[in-house]
């Protein structure tokens, strides 16, 4: 079964798992406070994005009817000096969000040290599968289903924005529980 969710997911995307019937939804009028203080790397960000067919947008007018908006902030990436990573907040507005629509199970995201995949791989011999994946675009790899895509939206500059991709794992994203191994330079998930 978890083989052909991960060959669905990769083949179709990956549903996120939200129940519209869990939550009213509200869309956020305003960014997180560092969007405005960095307003070129938000571009430049989005651009890049954008090229890699991973954002659709700008557009004047919201692009499906039922688009719902999330605000967006950019931190600073660890042990990286002047590189920034832009978080779709999903978790906002509280009791109105993305995420409190997910439910925390079966929808987690899990995180293994190496050991454990070293177990995996002893307790389920040959056949077992594993994927690996740049940890530098480890969720912009996870292609959202075309069923979900309208969680993803984004306002930047009055203009709307349609994500495709993830940016960063929602609070519980992918199921059924895929566990997660990273480890220096990438990340292995064990279905």
């Amino acid at each position: 079964m978890q083989v052909d969710y991960v060959i669905s997911g990769l083949t179709n995307g990956f549903q996120l798992g939200f129940d519209p019937l869990a939550v009213s939804l509200t869309s956020e009028n305003k960014n997180m406070p560092s969007a405005s203080l960095q307003p070129s790397v938000i571009d430049q960000y989005l651009l890049t994005e954008l090229n890699k067919g991973r954002v659709a947008g700008p557009f004047a007018i919201a692009p499906i009817p039922n688009l719902h908006v999330s605000r967006f902030g950019i931190i600073p990436k660890k042990y990286q000096p002047g590189k920034w990573r832009l978080i779709l907040d999903l978790s906002s507005p509280l009791g109105h969000s993305v995420n409190d629509g997910i439910p925390k199970e079966p929808f987690s995201v899990q995180y293994m040290k190496v050991d454990d995949v070293i177990d995996g791989i002893i307790l389920h011999g040959r056949g077992t599968l594993m994927a690996k994946f740049d940890v530098e675009s480890t969720y912009r790899n996870v292609y959202v289903h075309s069923d979900d895509r309208y969680l993803l939206g984004m306002k930047w500059r009055r203009k709307y924005l349609w994500r495709f991709h993830l940016d960063y794992a929602p609070l519980h994203s992918s199921s059924p529980p895929l566990q997660i191994c990273s480890s220096g330079s990438s990340n292995t998930i064990i279905m």
